[in-house]
């Protein structure tokens, strides 16, 4: 009886205490909301007044013949969520060969995806970051401190400083799978966020409290009676 006792009561309080956790862990202090880019392209040395607002996958770096090639990417900020905390940019690179170094530049100037060349490209402004790209993956950069009062944002991906002679193609927003197009990436507080000690948590460890007190008053009358 006394095994049969024990056995009950801990299949109960590991019950509670799952749904318990699950109802914390199953939320989070912090969520993400992400946007495609609303226009991106690239611009070719090699043919200076071509446009390439349409394609689907846009180069940047050099080619093994010279050519240089930029990408351009740009952003709304004007759906930016509540009190939010960070926001990154990412883009899925593939067609890479070698470790590359690639540097990311603020676009203060205005373009338009339909008619930029490398003719007419806006000036690269402030370096956001560089980092190197290591192979074909999606990669990640914090523009936070670039947002400011801004309405929209707009950056160059250029590997066209950096030796060795390299180039690789990155997927854009035109291209028919949007999970690997380039996206504005906002973290910003759960409005519902978990607490330690919540209104059911509470009815849980109460009712986990009186099982266990339950469970032992029994094998304390269980324990007497085998002793009388």
């Amino acid at each position: 009886m006394n095994k049969k006792i024990m056995i009950l009561e801990f299949a109960i309080i590991s019950f509670l205490l799952i749904v318990c956790t699950v109802n914390v862990i199953g939320q989070s202090q912090y969520l993400t909301t992400s946007v495609t880019a609303d226009k991106d392209s690239y611009v070719d040395s090699d043919h200076p007044d071509m446009t390439h607002g349409m394609d689907q996958t846009i180069l940047a770096g050099i080619s093994f013949n010279d050519t240089l090639y930029e990408i351009f990417m740009g952003f709304s900020l004007n759906n930016s969520p509540q009190g939010w905390i960070s926001a990154e940019i990412s883009f899925t690179l593939f067609d890479l060969v070698q470790i590359l170094n690639i540097s990311i530049w603020l676009i203060e100037e205005h373009w338009e995806e339909s008619t930029l060349t490398w003719n007419n490209k806006p000036a690269q402004g402030e370096l956001i970051t560089s980092f190197n790209v290591t192979q074909d993956d999606t990669y990640t950069f914090d523009i936070t401190d670039f947002v400011g009062n801004r309405n929209n944002i707009s950056i160059c991906v250029n590997a066209t400083k950096t030796f060795p002679h390299e180039d690789f193609e990155v997927f854009s927003r035109e291209f028919g799978a949007e999970t690997v197009r380039p996206q504005l990436i906002w973290t910003y507080p759960n409005p519902n966020p978990p607490s330690s000690i919540g209104g059911y948590d509470v009815l849980i460890f109460l009712g986990i409290a009186l099982i266990s007190i339950f469970s032992y008053s029994l094998m304390r009358k269980h324990k007497q009676k085998s002793t009388d």
